[in-house]
């Protein structure tokens, strides 16, 4: 069974989305690294633009808190940045990137807005199927009701569990246990 993809997308700047949050840039990455963490325990392979700060974060603290592969969306010029064996880089033309990560989503997991980030929110309406969660804690606010469209939450980290739950099934940990007490496997 190929491996369910999560895409993640956030701002390109760690800095000014902390700034814009009014919290410390330690604390806004420290929240980026839970989420990595929390997503980690699906069997999913992770999708992120590789030229972001946001999303470079939360793709190097997924490969450090699990097994689970990342896929590095770069735009032609750029470096690969395949770190792992457990990485892959995908190079396309840069104005290509947002689409080519939405229409390769199962859930797309926002990490934060920034003006690109909020129109990929917005652009995943139309060019992606997957159910889009945006995490509390780090956006300023929501978007106008306006943009709002039925695959679009927004959940806290501490929610975050079950909203992955809901489109991915239990984590890894919970379907061993599965399989272990059905005596089988699944």
């Amino acid at each position: 069974m190929t491996p369910r993809v999560v895409t993640g997308i956030g701002p390109t700047s760690l800095q000014s989305a902390s700034v814009n949050l009014d919290i410390s840039t330690d604390r806004y990455v420290a929240q980026i690294r839970s989420v990595a963490r929390t997503l980690a325990r699906w069997p999913v392979t992770l999708a992120v633009n590789g030229d972001s700060e946001s999303t470079c974060l939360l793709g190097r603290a997924f490969l450090d808190a699990g097994e689970n592969p990342v896929r590095w969306y770069v735009q032609e010029a750029a470096e690969p940045r395949a770190a792992s064996a457990r990485s892959t880089t995908v190079v396309v033309p840069s104005k290509d990137i947002p689409t080519s990560l939405l229409r390769a989503a199962d859930v797309v997991l926002c990490i934060g807005f920034g003006t690109g980030t909020a129109l990929e929110v917005c652009l995943a309406k139309f060019e992606s199927c997957a159910q889009v969660f945006v995490v509390r804690e780090l956006v300023s606010s929501r978007l106008p009701k306006e943009c709002a469209f039925d695959r679009l939450s927004y959940v806290s980290i501490n929610d975050l569990d079950a909203a992955l739950s809901s489109v991915l099934g239990p984590p890894r940990a919970t379907q061993t246990l599965i399989r272990a007490s059905s005596g089988g496997e699944q």
